[in-house]
């Protein structure tokens, strides 16, 4: 048995003649071909500070190729085991890449923790834990910068109701910048 003859049939398919993308999604026609693309132009500034619990990022598994999307909030809690241990004497200066500060000085001593503008750190909080455990003793000082406030406290007010100051044996206080303006302290 013999297979008929292949047949071409033309035919006009119409394609929808208005096609608008989203966002930032771009959608061009040139010279009788589509493209869908992204267009980052058209995407708002990003103002600083934000509230990282409602932005999302998408991401994509490079090894299954299937995408997915993870709030800004949950990518900072996975950064939150990224820290600097800090041994020597002398007080600390939060960095703008610092996350977290494990104590570990080698002679105990009261140590300052100098906090950069709550504005600069782009909602990213800071802790700070007393790994060797003697901070009951050697007090670990908070010390804000400018006239910058700790749960609305400025410097003095904090020093003197404890707000600015860990000392509990082996403990953690993690400082969260406000969107207002200064930092507040959520255990």
């Amino acid at each position: 048995m013999t297979l008929p003859v292949n047949i071409r049939v033309l035919s006009k398919v119409n394609f929808p003649t208005q096609v608008y993308g989203s966002g930032f999604v771009q959608v061009t026609k040139a010279n009788g071909r589509w493209t869908i693309g992204s267009d980052f132009s058209s995407l708002a500034p990003l103002l600083s500070p934000f509230d990282p619990t409602v932005w999302n990022m998408p991401l994509e598994n490079f090894t299954t190729k299937q995408f997915a999307s993870l709030s800004l909030f949950a990518l900072l809690a996975a950064t939150e085991n990224v820290y600097r241990e800090v041994t020597a004497a002398g007080p600390v200066t939060i960095g703008a890449a610092d996350v977290g500060i494990l104590l570990n000085k080698t002679v105990g001593a009261q140590t300052d923790i100098d906090l950069p503008t709550s504005a600069s750190r782009n909602g990213v909080p800071v802790w700070v834990k007393d790994y060797k455990g003697d901070s009951n003793v050697n007090n670990v000082r908070f010390v804000m910068a400018g006239a910058e406030t700790v749960d609305g406290f400025n410097q003095a007010a904090a020093d003197a109701n404890g707000r600015s100051k860990l000392a509990l044996a082996y403990g953690t206080k993690t400082l969260w910048p406000r969107q207002a303006g200064g930092w507040y302290i959520r255990q």
